[in-house]
């Protein structure tokens, strides 16, 4: 059955192989699976083969006379169009020194001989997908990249061919497409007034008309005529294109072209050129349509000086923008959020007694202590957040991409409100102003700009009346941030008061019965609440950046405890500690972690770290070298939840890690789940044939001991030996099992 997921475009699928029959099974699977196919009966043709078709998934046979398996599949790799391409090797080898060697050679999976074929169809299927979504994020984020970059260039380039020429520039760079052109249009007689391109053009506007400024019959004028964009995925196959034969041979494979519009009126064209038939996808076209949009707007203040006048959108003081620029520019982001379902914050801020100031020094310090202000606000509010001069003496910002209400809070408790804390220096005089703030929230306090606004300045004008600093529309927000905020001041207070304490989970050998391992795992001793569950404070931990601080202590108390414990001789096992994605981002922290293990880092200090594979896998090979630099002051490495990420086995196998810890939703059914006993049993044999060891979390029940026991599993962690326990019980614990052994 055809999988319709991958694309519109169905897949081309290379096998390299010499034996005739496995070609043509395996060209039965694919091609039922909706993938086109081609073959190679030897290594060198499958080299000519991808060179000429660029397919979009490999399959490679590895014993070949000749060219083997692993040197084809290194060739490919050095290919530039070859190095994320998915490569299966089918292999009759079951070794594994040849298994490491086609994941060393590049290939990102492999399925051994003889081939269950209904699974070849479904492993296919998966990598496609796998390496669609790796190739998806990556043009979006390119994408978002050109957008950014023009986005900064609308704002410094006042002038129409210069702004094209940069606006073509950003996208060809960053954007990676092989040609991009923008053009006005004189609407009556479609001639092209303006020509900008950058890229691979090599005489292919002259070639269809474009260089004797006359707009060409095809998807250009479909466009212009439309007002919508027109996307060509398959430049080949599609009726519309008028010079395919212009456009195939300069390597172009798909294309779209966007109107640009003022006033409802086409006036101009921005066209992509892609090589890749297939390129421009939904969440592509959003990013483009909002890349023209903003062209677009470029051209109401800079293409008609009668109609539009550029400053009257900012204000000519501050140079930020004004009330009628940012409510432009903030419907915007409503109508984006609306489709996204995302939060937008907007902050009406005032500064107190300002008209004192006026009246006292004169106008012009008054003006000079608002230049001074929006400056300081300028360095505080970077894009995509927007600071626009919205009053005498008032400016609103507009927070965009929040998670929630707390957000707003951070920027005024953290930086807006330090920033007015400094005095201001006007002619000599050292000033000092308050500020005063509103908020309001989309989509509760309003769903367009201007209501926003006013609720915004209704909340300002409240807090005002009440004297707090600043206060929501909302009196439930107003109640719900309190709280919050309360919290984080208690965390911050519970590092300073040592309220923290460090409670351990022993990991037991499955043969043995001993205790082998413990996890180190925070909790908060709350002199009001008692002890807080950790779901209730790390989240708020890592969103305030105490993770940290915290984190730090974490593996202090870990390593104090392991010394103290050593030091009275009840040989302590290893401890392992979790790392968050914070700590783990953070440019310090294998210094961190080296300063705690001090001059023990090259003996037996007795840390481990646990990571989620998810976690790993957001900055793959930066973290590859933390994780490295780490094993060797050695400590150990257990890739935490193992089973629920995205890591494929080409990566587990290039990590730089010790343990494996299957996720406890794998362990919870395992006795009636036939399906999580066979990924238990997978993932067991996947470490060991690495030399990884190998933990079961959440082991609550004999008979689950018994069968991990039965697969081989090296350690169990969970209630059915003990639930986290503190320090002293440990202790006891360890101490009762050096009795036993006569330590």
């Amino acid at each position: 059955m055809k999988d319709e997921s991958l694309s519109v475009r169905a897949p081309l699928a290379l096998i390299i192989d010499d034996d005739e029959a496995m070609r043509l099974l395996a060209r039965v699977v694919l091609e039922q699976c909706g993938l086109r196919v081609i073959e190679a009966e030897s290594g060198t043709s499958g080299l000519a083969a991808f060179s000429g078709d660029t397919p979009d998934i490999v399959l490679l046979d590895v014993q070949m006379p000749g060219k083997d398996g692993f040197a084809v599949c290194s060739e490919l790799r050095a290919m530039s169009a070859g190095q994320h391409v998915p490569i299966l090797m089918m292999t009759g080898l079951n070794d594994v020194e040849s298994i490491d060697r086609a994941y060393q050679s590049g290939a990102t999976d492999f399925i051994q001989k003889p081939i269950n074929w209904p699974i070849l169809g479904y492993r296919v299927r998966y990598m496609l997908r796998a390496s669609r979504s790796f190739e998806q994020l990556a043009k979006l984020s390119r994408i978002q990249k050109v957008l950014s970059g023009i986005n900064s260039a609308l704002v410094r380039i006042h002038d129409c061919p210069q702004l094209f020429k940069e606006v073509c520039h950003i996208a060809v760079e960053h954007g990676q497409f092989m040609m991009v052109w923008i053009g006005l249009v004189q609407p009556d007689t479609h001639y092209t007034s303006t020509e900008i391109w950058a890229g691979h053009n090599d005489g292919y506007l002259e070639a269809v008309g474009c260089g004797s400024h006359h707009l060409p019959e095809g998807v250009a004028k479909l466009a212009l005529l439309s007002g919508k964009a027109i996307i060509v995925n398959d430049i080949k196959s599609d009726s519309r294109v008028k010079y395919k034969k212009e456009a195939l041979s300069r390597g172009y494979g798909s294309m779209v072209i966007l109107p640009l519009q003022v006033e409802n009126q086409s006036v101009g064209l921005i066209a992509f050129y892609a090589a890749a038939p297939g390129y421009f996808t939904d969440d592509e076209m959003r990013l483009l349509n909002e890349l023209a949009g903003d062209v677009s707007f470029a051209l109401n203040y800079i293409s008609k000086e009668e109609k539009l006048d550029y400053l009257a959108y900012y204000d000519a003081l501050t140079e930020l923008p004004n009330r009628t620029l940012f409510c432009d520019r903030a419907n915007q982001q409503v109508n984006a959020a609306k489709k996204d379902c995302e939060i937008l914050v907007v902050i009406y801020i005032e500064l107190e007694r300002f008209r004192n100031v006026n009246d006292t020094l004169g106008r012009q310090a008054g003006d000079s202590l608002l230049k001074l202000a929006a400056e300081r606000l300028k360095t505080a509010v970077v894009e995509p957040h927007l600071v626009a001069c919205t009053g005498p003496d008032s400016f609103t910002i507009l927070l965009v991409d929040v998670k929630d209400e707390s957000d707003s809070l951070h920027l005024l408790e953290r930086t807006i409100i330090p920033l007015f804390q400094q005095p201001f220096t006007v002619d000599g005089t050292d000033l000092r102003i308050s500020i005063r703030s509103g908020i309001a929230l989309f989509p509760n306090d309003g769903d367009n700009a201007d209501t926003l606004l006013i609720n915004a300045k209704t909340a300002l004008n409240k807090a005002t009346a009440s004297g707090e600093r600043y206060l929501f529309y909302t009196p439930q927000m107003n109640d719900r941030v309190a709280g919050k905020l309360f919290l984080e001041n208690k965390l911050g207070k519970a590092l300073e008061e040592k309220q923290f304490v460090l409670y351990y989970q022993p990991k037991v050998d499955l043969m043995t019965g001993h205790i082998n391992g413990l996890e180190g795992l925070i909790r908060w001793n709350d002199p009001e609440r008692g002890m807080v569950p950790p779901s209730e404070f790390i989240p708020l931990l890592e969103e305030t950046g105490l993770i940290l601080d915290v984190g730090e202590w974490v593996i202090r108390k870990s390593m104090e405890d392991y010394r103290r414990w050593q030091a009275a001789g009840l040989q302590p096992p290893r401890i392992a500690v979790n790392v968050s994605s914070i700590q783990l981002r953070h440019k310090d922290f294998v210094t961190v972690v080296q300063q705690v293990i001090g001059a023990d880092q090259m003996n037996v200090h007795g840390l481990d770290l646990e990571i989620t594979e998810s976690l790993i896998m957001e900055d793959v090979e930066r973290n590859i070298m933390k994780l490295a630099a780490l094993r060797d002051m050695n400590v150990l490495i257990a890739i935490d939840d193992f089973g629920t990420g995205y890591s494929s086995l080409a990566y587990v196998a290039k990590l730089p890690i010790d343990i494996l810890k299957i996720d406890r939703a794998f362990i919870v059914d395992i006795e009636n789940s036939v399906e999580n006993r066979a990924i238990v049993s997978t993932i067991i044999l996947l470490a060991h044939s690495l030399n990884l060891k190998v933990v079961a979390e959440g082991v609550e029940t004999k008979k689950q001991a018994q069968l991990l026991r039965s697969l081989e599993c090296d350690q169990m962690q969970g209630y059915l030996f003990s639930p986290p326990v503190s320090s002293e019980q440990i202790e006891a614990m360890l101490a009762q099992q050096c009795s036993a052994r006569s330590c």
